[in-house]
């Protein structure tokens, strides 16, 4: 009988509070789910965007939503920023798989360098020509164990770390203060510091 009465107080007291809390913030939880949802979809526009004028070589209006979503630091709701987005529609590794022959990975650096010539200032483009060297590298290198990387690899991948340590320079000297404008550069910087290592 004592516990019975204990487990029916302790029901009481504290499991249906709780319970009924729960139930009133399910609604609130729903909410935010579909908060997120309605950022991560907003993003994707943007990513689209980006792509379409990136494929197209709309190098102007590219170069003019990056700067103007960088000037403007606008996030979405689920915290990314607007000019993350922007920069994923023209992703290296979104687009090119390590399986892919290094032909076609070639295609995309042929556009950064398109992209370069008509705005050789953009810091834009020499992020992306940074991040296209560490995830080109990285390509060469595999995924395995360092173990079982063959030398040949190891080879190829120290080249194209420097060719991406060669635009990492670069930036750095260009904008002095680290106010490269997005965080792209500071993901590649850091696969270029790990493939370094």
């Amino acid at each position: 009988m004592p516990y019975s009465f204990i487990t029916r107080q302790l029901q009481l007291r504290i499991f249906t509070p709780v319970l009924l809390v729960l139930i009133s913030i399910l609604p609130i939880l729903a909410q935010e789910d579909v908060f997120f949802i309605t950022a991560k979809e907003e993003g994707v526009k943007y990513l689209v965007e980006s792509k379409e004028l990136f494929e197209s070589e709309q190098w102007d209006k590219l170069e003019g939503i990056l700067t103007e979503a960088e000037k403007n630091q606008s996030s979405l709701n689920n915290g990314y920023t607007i000019l993350t987005f922007y920069f994923g529609g023209f992703d290296v590794e979104k687009y090119y798989t390590s399986e892919m022959p290094d032909d076609a990975w070639l295609v995309y650096l042929a556009k950064v360098k398109k992209w370069q010539q008509k705005h050789p200032e953009s810091a834009f483009a020499k992020t992306a020509e940074l991040a296209f060297w560490t995830a080109f590298a990285w390509k060469a290198r595999g995924s395995g164990f360092a173990h079982q990387v063959e030398e040949e690899q190891w080879a190829v991948f120290r080249k194209r770390l420097q060719n991406a340590d060669k635009v990492y320079q670069a930036l750095k000297r260009e904008y002095p203060k680290a106010n490269v404008p997005c965080t792209e550069f500071y993901s590649a910087a850091s696969t270029l510091a790990l493939g370094a290592s």
